[in-house]
């Protein structure tokens, strides 16, 4: 026993560690070729991992840019809204005072033609004051048009980033797919070099 250790002689019920020299020599080529191509899909795969990292950290990025340009997207939407709500509120308010004004003006003119100072001052307050109100009617009018021919282009830069993350997701996946198929390979390489 540990005499018999020592000096290389089989202790009875050992199995051979493992290839004879001789067997060793005949196996040799093919392991050769065998241990080449493992360490050839090894390297493939490893070089899938690492772009699959780096397909992740560019769909994180890609993920987190399109999350916050919908994000400030819909903001600027839910803004461009509310003026267009107050845009809208105050030309009501404008046209109504306008309306206001002109019949204060026409119920302003005495029947009898003899207007006094008084009268005619406060006629022109009210001319000057509907003039103002329909320059700043006009002025939110425009501003209402030109916020609407903004929406769609910001719906269309929300698309756009929509479709990059999609893309970067298809990427990701394809990459998974070849890792995967690689990881198989590697497998059945090893079931058969066994």
């Amino acid at each position: 026993p540990p005499a018999a250790m020592a000096s290389g002689a089989a202790v009875p019920g050992d199995a051979p560690a493992g290839p004879q020299p001789a067997e060793r020599v005949a196996a040799s080529p093919e392991l050769v070729v065998l241990q080449q191509r493992l360490e050839a899909k090894r390297a493939s795969n490893e070089k899938l991992r690492r772009q699959i990292a780096e397909k992740r950290a560019e769909r994180d990025a890609t993920r987190s840019a399109c999350m916050s340009g919908i994000e400030a997207a819909r903001a600027q939407m839910v803004r461009i809204q509310a003026e267009l709500t107050a845009a809208r509120h105050l030309q009501a308010k404008a046209a109504a005072a306008a309306a206001e004004a002109e019949s204060a003006a026409a119920a302003a003119v005495p029947s009898a033609g003899a207007e006094t100072d008084e009268e005619k001052s406060r006629r022109q307050a009210l001319q000057i004051q509907a003039r103002g109100l329909r320059h700043e009617l006009a002025k939110w009018k425009h501003q209402v048009e030109l916020m609407e021919v903004e929406q769609p282009k910001q719906e269309a830069e929300i698309a756009k980033l929509k479709s990059q993350l999609t893309h970067a997701h298809d990427v990701l996946e394809s990459t998974r797919n070849a890792t995967r198929h690689a990881e198989v390979d590697l497998e059945l390489l090893g079931l058969d070099a066994a």
